[in-house]
């Protein structure tokens, strides 16, 4: 460990590497909030260590010892991008690494990586809970809203990196399909969990509050049409399927299309959205859908 090595010469080895394995066990363990303070000391670390001029002009090596960090927690953060925690380590990674297009690589494969496993999650979610239901009853049909509105918050997400850095995107997607983690897009997987809670008001008689996540998962199917012309991400036969659904369904998708290609974004639903509580819902896989949802 280079950095660590050089460290230790300068203020205790053995204090150095302490802060690191605490930093690193608080990433893979619970959330707890010794992280911040832990991730503040390993930035200050690494500070000293790239302090002279010639550090700051070259290349890093301290990425390699503090992205694993950085990587976890903002997978696990990807939910509420203005939580400490995530400010804290887009900090250390900005000291770890001075190249700016590798620290925007990382942040948003880091990114899209915990907003796969949060829908993935709800996904599953989903369909353990009410795939086998007769009826849906009135305290369910609160859970299934506040998991549309989780849904809403990934999407919107999303979004952000598609529409800003659309090559990214489909990299890390592509990656992440390569890898197994996934066997296509967000937008795909979207509509597949929007149209299995559509299917509950047929078949199980709940009325989900669908408009706006029909309308959010219209546009973010553009937007990756856009990007990429794979059938691993959405294409426009997936966006005619929303045209067969019921008014609302169809006024939903027309109105998120129209938005998207005239620019304009005024009923974006996503404004209102705000995250679960970390102090609540936050364990070491992220927000838990389960206890997010109850």
């Amino acid at each position: 460990m280079p950095f660590l090595t050089t460290a230790g010469q300068i203020g205790g080895e053995a204090e150095e590497l302490s802060c690191l394995k605490s930093v690193q066990s608080l990433a893979t363990q619970s959330f707890r909030r010794e992280l911040v303070p832990c991730v503040q000391s390993l930035t200050s670390l690494v500070k000293v260590v790239s302090g002279s001029n010639d550090a700051l002009n070259s290349s890093s090596p301290n990425l390699d010892q503090a992205s694993p960090i950085v990587k976890s927690v903002l997978e696990r953060t990807a939910l509420d991008q203005s939580c400490d925690e995530r400010k804290e380590a887009l900090i250390l990674l900005s000291e770890a690494e001075r190249d700016a297009v590798k620290r925007t690589n990382l942040e948003d494969e880091s990114t899209v990586r915990g907003l796969l496993a949060q829908l993935q999650r709800l996904d599953k979610f989903f369909r353990a809970e009410y795939a086998g239901e007769d009826e849906i009853k009135p305290e369910q049909e609160v859970i299934i809203d506040r998991g549309i509105s989780m849904m809403l918050l990934i999407m919107n997400s999303t979004m952000k990196i598609v529409q800003k850095r659309g090559h990214n995107y489909r990299k890390v997607i592509s990656k992440l399909i390569a890898e197994k983690c996934c066997e296509s897009s967000i937008a795909l997987i979207s509509k597949g969990t929007i149209d299995f809670v559509q299917s509950l008001e047929a078949t199980h008689g709940a009325q989900p509050k669908l408009s706006s996540s029909v309308a959010l998962n219209s546009k973010l199917i553009l937007m990756e049409m856009a990007c990429s012309n794979s059938d691993d991400f959405a294409q426009f036969k997936i966006l005619e399927e929303y045209f067969s659904l019921d008014s609302d369904i169809v006024k939903s998708c027309c109105a998120a299309m129209r938005s998207t290609i005239t620019g304009g974004d005024n009923n974006d639903a996503s404004k209102s959205i705000t995250p679960p509580s970390p102090e609540k819902e936050f364990t070491s896989e992220g927000y838990v859908v389960s206890r997010a949802l109850l």
